[in-house]
C-alpha cells in the first residue's frame, strides 16, 4: 500500500546519502537518495511516496520536489510502468485484467516494476495477441532451451530489411548476445537510430526491444525498462561505423 504526502526535507547527510523528511502530518521520516529524483536540499519542498517496510515501518521509495509533472516521475508500481509504455503505443491490449492475470499465472505479486519484463514476456507469447503485439512493438525474448540460430530467425523476421545473416562457418556468434550484438553493428553501419536494447532478466531467460536509443534511454531515466548497458553500440556518442 503506497501513500502520497507532501513535506521538507529536514536533513541530508550527503557522504552517506541517507536524510531526515518531516511530513505534513508532522512524522519524520528517513529516505535514501536513491529515492531521489534528483540531489535533495535541506528545506527543499518535496512530494513523498511512501510504502510499508519491515514490519509495517513506512519508508520512502520517491522523494521529488514538489510540482514535479506526474510523467517526468520514476514509474514505482508494475501498472503504472505498463502506463508507461502504452502511451509509447507499447503492449496496448494488456489491460488491468490481463496484468492480474499473467502475474497470478507467473506467481508474481503484480506490484513492481521490476516485473515488467516477466509479464511482458508472457503476454507477447500469449496465443491470442502475441504474434501481432510482438512483431508491432518488436520485442524478441530467448530462453535457454531454444536454439541461437531459431533466435537469430526470429530477430530476422522481426527486423526485415535490417537482418544480418550469418555465413554457417562464422565462428565468432556463440550466444544470443553475440547475435544482438551483429545486428546492432548492422543497425549503426546503415545509419539505424534503433538498437535492440537488453533488458534485466533472471537466470538463462534473455528479452529484448527493439527502439530509438532516445526512447529506450528515456524509458529507462522514468523507470520503466531496465535495461543492460554493458553491450555495445548502445551509447549515443559510440564511434562511426567501422566501413565509414
Amino acid at each position: 500500500m503506497e501513500t502520497q504526502l507532501c513535506g521538507l526535507i529536514s536533513s541530508f547527510k550527503e557522504e552517506n546519502g541517507f536524510g531526515t523528511l518531516e511530513l505534513e502530518d508532522g512524522r519524520e521520516v528517513l529516505f535514501d537518495v536513491t529515492a531521489c529524483v534528483e540531489e535533495p536540499l535541506e528545506g527543499q519542498s518535496v512530494c513523498v511516496v511512501l510504502s510499508a517496510g519491515r514490519g509495517g515501518t513506512m519508508r520512502a521509495v520517491l522523494v521529488e520536489a514538489a510540482g514535479q509533472p506526474a510523467s517526468t516521475r520514476p514509474a514505482t508500481t508494475l501498472a503504472e510502468a505498463i502506463r508507461r509504455l502504452q502511451a509509447e503505443g507499447i503492449a496496448l491490449e494488456l489491460d488491468a485484467w490481463e496484468q492480474r492475470k499473467l502475474a497470478s499465472e507467473l506467481g508474481l505479486p503484480g506490484t513492481s516494476p521490476a516485473e515488467l519484463v516477466d509479464v511482458l514476456a508472457a503476454y507477447y507469447h500469449d496465443s491470442f495477441v502475441g504474434d501481432r503485439r510482438r512483431g508491432a512493438d518488436l520485442f524478441v525474448d530467448h530462453h535457454g532451451e531454444q536454439e541461437t540460430c531459431a533466435f537469430e530467425a526470429a530477430l530476422a523476421n522481426l527486423l526485415g530489411a535490417s537482418a544480418v545473416t550469418f555465413a554457417g562457418g562464422e565462428t565468432n556468434v556463440r550466444s544470443v548476445d553475440d547475435v544482438v550484438d551483429a545486428f546492432n553493428e548492422e543497425l549503426r553501419s546503415i545509419g539505424d537510430a534503433r538498437r535492440i536494447v537488453p533488458l534485466a532478466t533472471e537466470g538463462e531467460h534473455r528479452a529484448y526491444f527493439c527502439m530509438a536509443l532516445s526512447r529506450v534511454m528515456r524509458l529507462s531515466a522514468l523507470g520503466v525498462l531496465r535495461v543492460r548497458w554493458d553491450r555495445p553500440h548502445l551509447t549515443p556518442s559510440e564511434p562511426p561505423p567501422r566501413n565509414a
